[in-house]
Order: C-alpha cells, then sequence, then structure tokens
C-alpha cells in the first residue's frame, strides 16, 4: 500500500515538473500582416442584440440584475418607455433593489412619467431601510411633495443636485 502511495506521488510530482517545464514555453506569436489601405473595411459594425428583453435568455427573465442593467442601457439610448419597464420587471422580481426602485422613480419623474415616479417613490419612502438610504428618503419626499403640487417640472433640476 505504501509502496503503490509512494509511485502515485512520484508520478505526480513528474507531470507536475513537466507541465511547469513544457508549459513555460511560449507559443510563438503569429501577428497577421496589416492590410492595405484599399483593402480595409469602410464599416464597422457593433451590434446591441443583448439589450432586448428577449435576448436575456431563460436565466435572464429571472435575473433581476440583468434587468436593472437593461433599463440603464436603454435609458442611455433614449428609450425611457422600455428602460422603466425593465426597472420596473427588476423590482417586482427583487423587491429589495432599493437603488433600481431609486432610479425608477427619479428618471420617471425626471422625464415626464409623473404617476410612475408618484408610485415609485411611495413604494420607496415605504420601505426603503433608513439606515443606509437616509439623503434619498429625504429627497423622496420632497419629490412626492412636489408631484402631488402638479409641479413636477422641477424635478429635472433638483435631480441633479
Amino acid at each position: 500500500m505504501a509502496n503503490a502511495l509512494r509511485k502515485t506521488l512520484q508520478l505526480a510530482l513528474s507531470l507536475l515538473v513537466a507541465g511547469l517545464l513544457l508549459g513555460s514555453a511560449r507559443p510563438p506569436v503569429l501577428t497577421p500582416a496589416p492590410l492595405a489601405p484599399s483593402l480595409r473595411p469602410d464599416v464597422v459594425l457593433i451590434t446591441i442584440d443583448t439589450l432586448r428583453a428577449d435576448a436575456l435568455g431563460f436565466a435572464g427573465n429571472r435575473l433581476p440584475v440583468a434587468w436593472n442593467n437593461l433599463g440603464v442601457a436603454l435609458y442611455q439610448l433614449r428609450e425611457p418607455g422600455a428602460a422603466f419597464k425593465a426597472w420596473q420587471r427588476a423590482v417586482d422580481l427583487q423587491p429589495d433593489l432599493w437603488d433600481t426602485l431609486w432610479t425608477l422613480a427619479t428618471k420617471a419623474a425626471e422625464s415626464g412619467w409623473n404617476q410612475l415616479a408618484r408610485i415609485s417613490f411611495e413604494r420607496f419612502l415605504a420601505k426603503a431601510p433608513p439606515d443606509r438610504y437616509g439623503e434619498q428618503l429625504r429627497k423622496a419626499r420632497l419629490y412626492l411633495a412636489e408631484l402631488k403640487r402638479g409641479r413636477a417640472a422641477g424635478l429635472k433640476s433638483r435631480a441633479a443636485s
């Protein structure tokens, strides 16, 4: 038994040393020859297929972070309606995504989606933990008061502060 263990350890050590010796040799670097200017492509296509909600795959439908990221990307692409739906889906999947709910509320208010903003601010105020979101809770109360008065236009300038 001890002899078999010794042979196994010797074999393992031999393979380790051989792997280290052979693995340290770098393969040759092959660099393609540069193309002549006339052969270079005139158009470069960048596709963003993964920004579609249906491109998130089977697991993406259950991953709130994926829906949050989709919302951010869609908002940056100036698609607020689709972004709001993605953020709502993220919060529906995981109700304690307070940062996502805050983003949804503020961006909806900035974009003039007052009803969505009001609902989101109310939800944020009701559930967000004050020890972590004290400043946002204070701002949410101010935003909500403005929305209830029907003066949502002032939220764009205040959201930046």
